[in-house]
């Protein structure tokens, strides 16, 4: 779309420019056959005309051609002034064309703004007092016929044509980029509004039916532990596979959804995302620290990264009443390190939970033969430390 909105604002403006041109030729007819032009030989006169039509056929059949040589190599705009020039010095300085010799200083303010056009505004001006000359009088002698400030004047006229058509130029500049900037903020904030909606779908997931799941496969086993008669324990068993699968499916799920959530995003961009509005939403200050130079991170780590930092900052924001969160994201030579602390309420780790949440975190560092060491005391907050060897990730991929 903002390529034919381009093409489209282009051809307009060659529109504009040929039609300049061409109406300038037309007018040129009419004072030529009116009487009103400087005398010449009629061979010039019609060598004059006709290449005038097919210069203005060119700029008409072959805009866009023309416009990419110039924006390539602009020194052949000076093939342009040189052409209207010489119009002039044909002519004389009552030219019929002397309008015409415009349009090389609005083609260069609609390519190269104000600068290129005054340079060829410059060249268009001297063209000009070049053709005056070759009338034949000395610029004192046109002075005492008082015609001198008519010649400044129109020899000023290109600097006004030059100004005229840079400066909108300059407009239209600033609006594309403008344009593009919010076309850019849109889609940020669409992939925003789309990364919290699948967050929101996922934690939804793990909250009801992951954690009910995980619940049901813990009674289920409690059950086949106590029951002592066979075909009981066997139907047991096939509702704790049953379980297990639908465990397995879920996570798969949710899995999916922050697949596509990563996408080509550093771990630690992906890391800082999980802090955003803690202060807004939660009250909660957070500082996230980035120690290390992170490398290429392989997928699997990323993923089960990112999601145990959602997991633990999920827990500490449902169950810790903590103000302040600091977490840091160490990469070293072979490792990834993750820790997690927080001034919650803490709580005794050797007292049975109700929760799945630290379980499931623990489960996810496993998977990645990762490390993982829980510090919590009552009254005193948690700190969580994950330690993540990636070599051996690396090796286990190239198998």
């Amino acid at each position: 779309m903002k390529r034919v909105a381009g093409q489209q604002e282009r051809n307009g403006f060659f529109v504009f420019l040929n039609s300049y041109r061409w109406l300038n030729w037309v007018l040129a007819v009419v004072l030529l056959h009116l009487g009103a032009t400087p005398h010449v030989s009629p061979l010039t006169t019609v060598l004059v005309f006709a290449a005038v039509f097919l210069y203005n056929g060119v700029f008409t059949l072959c805009p866009q051609r023309v416009e990419t040589y110039l924006r390539r190599v602009p020194a052949l705009l000076l093939v342009d002034v040189l052409f209207c020039s010489s119009l002039l010095l044909v002519y004389g300085w009552g030219s019929p064309f002397y309008v015409y010799s415009f349009s090389p200083a609005m083609l260069a303010g609609y390519l190269f703004g104000l600068r290129g056009a005054f340079i060829v505004a410059a060249l268009g001006s001297v063209g000009y007092v070049s053709s005056v000359s070759l009338t034949g009088k000395v610029w004192s002698e046109i002075a005492e016929l008082g015609e001198l400030d008519t010649h400044i004047a129109q020899a000023f006229d290109y600097f006004i044509v030059a100004v005229f058509f840079s400066y909108p130029a300059a407009l239209a500049e600033r609006l594309r980029r403008t344009n593009t900037d919010l076309h850019q903020a849109q889609l940020k904030i669409e992939r925003l509004v789309l990364d919290k909606e699948r967050q929101r779908v996922a934690s939804e997931i793990h909250d009801g039916v992951t954690q009910s799941l995980m619940g049901l496969n813990l009674l289920v086993e409690d059950a086949l532990k106590k029951s002592s008669e066979e075909p009981v324990k066997e139907r047991l068993s096939l509702a704790q596979e049953a379980a297990a699968k639908a465990i397995s499916q879920t996570r798969l799920a949710i899995d999916d959804l922050f697949e596509e959530r990563l996408g080509g995003r550093s771990l630690a961009e992906l890391a800082e995302t999980v802090f955003e509005d803690l202060g807004r939403v939660h009250s909660i200050e957070a500082e996230f620290v980035v120690e290390g130079r992170e490398e290429e991170v392989p997928a699997d780590i990323k993923k089960a990264l990112y999601m145990v930092l959602q997991e633990a900052v999920g827990n500490i924001i449902k169950h810790a009443h903590a103000t302040r969160i600091d977490a840091k994201l160490c990469f070293q030579d072979h490792c990834i390190q993750l820790s997690i602390s927080d001034n919650g309420s803490g709580f005794d780790p050797e007292l049975p939970r109700t929760g799945y949440g630290l379980s499931t975190i623990s489960n996810r560092v496993r998977e990645i033969e990762g490390i993982f060491k829980l510090d919590s005391l009552a009254g005193r907050g948690t700190s969580i430390l994950i330690r993540v060897p990636v070599s051996l990730s690396l090796s286990k991929e190239s198998r």
